[in-house]
C-alpha cells in the first residue's frame, strides 16, 4: 500500500469528506477506484449533500453542439450573468453519434446504423452501454431520470417504442414500450 493510500485510511471519514467534497467533479470521478474506503465516502448521502452545497453556484455550464455547430441541449448548472459562454463549454458528438434525448445533465445518444446506446455525461465523458433489445426496430421515446432532493442524479430510464416486432419469422405491426432501467441492468415491457 502506498503511503497516500495508507494516509486516507488514517483520516477520520468527516475530515476525508470534507477535503474530497472541495475537489473538482473531474478529480472526484476518477477517485472511486482508489479504495473502498473512497468510494463509500463518495457514494454517501452526506458527501453528496456537501459537494452541492459547496459547488451550487459554480457548477458547470455546458452545450452539446452538432457537427454542424447547432447547440443540441444546453444544461445550465451556474448563473452565467449574461455573460457569453467560454470555448469550452462546448462539447461536440462524437462523430458517428446521434443525439436522442437529456435529462438533468445526462445524455441519451446513439451510434448510426447499429442501434447502439449510450448514456453519460458528456463533461466528464463517462459512458454506460444501454443493451440492444432483442425485437426489430425501436425508436427511442425517451430518457428519464431520479433525483434526490439536491437535483443529484440517482438513476436513469430509457423508454423505447417498437412498431414492428418479429414473431415467428413474420412482421407483427404492433406498438409495444420498453423501458430499460439503470438500477436492475434490464429491460421490461
Amino acid at each position: 500500500m502506498d503511503s497516500a493510500t495508507s494516509t486516507i485510511h488514517h483520516l477520520p471519514e468527516s475530515i476525508l469528506t470534507e477535503i474530497l467534497a472541495r475537489l473538482p467533479l473531474r478529480s472526484i470521478s476518477r477517485l472511486k477506484t482508489v479504495s473502498k474506503t473512497v468510494k463509500a465516502t463518495l457514494e454517501s448521502m452526506y458527501f453528496r449533500r456537501l459537494f452541492v452545497s459547496l459547488h451550487k453556484n459554480s457548477s458547470s455550464s455546458w452545450s452539446l453542439g452538432s457537427r454542424e455547430g447547432d447547440e443540441l441541449i444546453g444544461f445550465h448548472g451556474c448563473k452565467t450573468w449574461d455573460l457569453p459562454k467560454s470555448l469550452g463549454s462546448f462539447i461536440s458528438l462524437p462523430l458517428g453519434f446521434e443525439f436522442k434525448a437529456s435529462s438533468n445533465g445526462l445524455v441519451l445518444i446513439e451510434r448510426y446504423g447499429c442501434g447502439c446506446s449510450y448514456v453519460g455525461n458528456p463533461v466528464l465523458q463517462q459512458w454506460v452501454k444501454i443493451p440492444q433489445l432483442p425485437c426489430g426496430y425501436c425508436g427511442v421515446l425517451g430518457l428519464v431520470t431520479r433525483v434526490d432532493e439536491n437535483g443529484v442524479v440517482l438513476g436513469f430510464k430509457v423508454v423505447r417504442i417498437a412498431s414492428c416486432v418479429m414473431r415467428n419469422g413474420h412482421a407483427s405491426y404492433t406498438l409495444n414500450m420498453f423501458v430499460y432501467s439503470s438500477e436492475t441492468g434490464i429491460w421490461t415491457s
